[in-house]
């Protein structure tokens, strides 16, 4: 079958940045690029190894666009490796729940182009095909979706793009045998069984091809406890990434694997897609934010500390640990494993969450290994925090990156600018709180020009002010599902950054772009290659 040769090139992220294109692609992920060439020699590239056949082959879809944008060590894809462990093992503490064959194909991390792919899914005589495109790579999973198609396989859309907007994804993925809106560990099972069986049951969250898909329904969300363990060994290529970091002053070798322990989040910023993903707004019932028993959580550290080997964990979640009850339960579990002292971990969490914790808290959180705790401050504007609903102000951010400091645990702060509607001096107001959080410890920053994505508030926002501006959006790339092309209206992307005339602030893009470009400069002076710049 005719094959594209590669996928959408590379932004071309030199423009700006000391270090060039390649030393970016050689950097950017945590499967060393010296590995690669023996991974791709293998007769099958999918894990588990060397199972062979899969009645359901999850692909995390490449993302072109992404890379370059992304610092050192990108994660395995987490939600995908939940979905595939439910289907091999739920049905062990479910038994009503069908047994499914699954594997994953990490085609991201593995950068694999089409040929690839196919050519995997093919060797492993994939029954079905999962993927898990986002709003920036559906482009590369309409060209994976085109493949299937002509294979005659067919394929499951879940994920961001899938629960932002069922109808949004059924345009764009017109053949898709599923549509999976909200989390996929409980329907995944009986989704694959129904469709090699040529069945289209009604399944809650399940959008068939003939199912209306503007009813708004969601999956039955699985308690996080529940999910089988995510055997890493087993399933995910390169587990632990080895890099240098500095800690306490000295430079030290690491060997990190990455968790992902709680399921959403409680908040509901404006710009971030986790209130739609959780169903925050659609009253399903469940809390947006959960977490299993602190024991389930050790669990998982015993197993890539002592199986995988790693002394480092880098938390993935929006806030792994929120309490004081949590910061003891682990300091108390790690001691009672014998884990205190085997490695040091960090994590992402928001202001007042430090600042509730005492000095006894913070103590016991270094004793945990706690290394680096990174803050969304987002702005050093109260009125423009408000705004989208950030619910922490900049004297919350003044406190805990003291406390944190105070207590030997670094700190990185998230920054946005050009918000909607935002101003030059709430810009100029973020720079200088970002000079000021220096000064009281914080050691790292990514700054970011804001970007729309659909499902969010800020988005709709954005739509409802300016609709023309949708088709001006490079990042949100669409092609005809048909033969390929690419849809009038979208910029080519040969940059992270919105085009110069967009004006989705106060300012144009280009006086955005100034404005991070500035807050970088002054915070880390001639050090450029420590800079993370982009969009998100």
């Amino acid at each position: 079958m005719p094959v594209q040769e590669t996928f959408i090139p590379l932004s071309d992220l030199t423009r700006n940045r000391v270090e060039s294109l390649e030393e970016v692609q050689a950097r950017n992920f945590k499967i060393d690029p010296s590995l690669l060439p023996d991974i791709k020699n293998r007769e099958n590239m999918a894990r588990p190894y060397p199972n062979g056949e899969f009645d359901f082959l999850a692909i995390n879809v490449p993302s072109t666009y992404q890379q370059g944008l992304i610092p050192d060590g990108e994660e395995a894809p987490h939600g995908l490796l939940r979905i595939i462990a439910a289907a091999n093992d739920l049905h062990e503490t479910k038994p009503l729940y069908p047994k499914v064959e699954a594997g994953l194909l990490d085609a991201h991390r593995l950068r694999l182009q089409p040929a690839e792919i196919i050519d995997q899914i093919l060797k492993t005589n994939a029954k079905v095909i999962g993927l898990n495109p986002t709003s920036v790579n559906v482009p590369e999973a309409q060209a994976i979706a085109r493949l299937c198609d002509e294979a005659g396989v067919p394929y499951v859309l879940g994920g961001i793009h899938a629960t932002l907007d069922p109808t949004i994804a059924r345009n764009d993925f017109p053949r898709a045998a599923a549509i999976v809106r909200g989390t996929g560990e409980l329907v995944i099972g009986p989704v694959i069984k129904s469709i090699m069986s040529g069945n289209q049951p009604e399944i809650k969250g399940v959008y068939w091809p003939e199912t209306d898909h503007t009813q708004k329904m969601r999956t039955a969300d699985i308690e996080p406890g529940d999910i089988p363990m995510v055997r890493q060994d087993q399933l995910v290529e390169a587990p632990v990434y080895t890099h240098t970091v500095a800690i306490d002053g000295e430079r030290r070798e690491i060997h990190e694997a990455n968790l992902f322990v709680t399921y959403g989040c409680p908040f509901e910023c404006t710009f971030c897609s986790s209130p739609v993903l959780v169903g925050r707004n659609e009253r399903t019932g469940k809390p947006s934010y959960r977490r299993p028993d602190m024991d389930r959580i050790l669990d998982d550290v015993e197993h890539v500390v002592r199986g995988l080997g790693a002394d480092a964990i880098h938390f993935l979640d929006d806030m792994a640990f929120i309490s004081k009850q949590h910061i003891d339960e682990l300091y108390e579990g790690l001691k009672r494993r014998h884990l205190l002292s085997q490695f040091i971990w960090r994590g992402l969490t928001r202001a007042p969450v430090v600042n509730r914790f005492n000095d006894e808290t913070m103590g016991k959180m270094k004793e945990t290994g706690a290394w680096k705790i990174a803050l969304g401050v987002e702005s050093g504007s109260d009125e423009v925090l408000k705004k989208i609903k950030k619910k922490v102000t900049v004297d919350d951010v003044r406190g805990a990156v003291t406390k944190l400091s105070d207590a030997g645990i670094q700190t990185k702060g998230f920054f946005i600018f050009g918000f909607p509607g935002e101003t030059l001096n709430q810009m100029k107001e973020t720079r200088a709180l970002i000079q000021e959080l220096g000064m009281r410890g914080m050691t790292e920053i990514s700054a970011f020009q804001f970007k729309p994505y659909p499902g969010t508030e800020a988005y709709q926002q954005v739509m409802d002010m300016q609709p023309e501006l949708a088709a001006q959006l490079s990042y949100l790339r669409r092609y005809d599902s048909s033969d390929g092309t690419k849809k009038a209206g979208a910029r080519a992307i040969d940059t992270p950054w919105l085009a110069d005339d967009i004006r989705i602030a106060d300012v144009p893009s280009s006086v955005v772009r100034e404005q991070v470009e500035l807050a970088l400069a002054d915070f880390y002076g001639n050090r450029p290659s420590d800079i993370t710049i982009g969009c998100v």
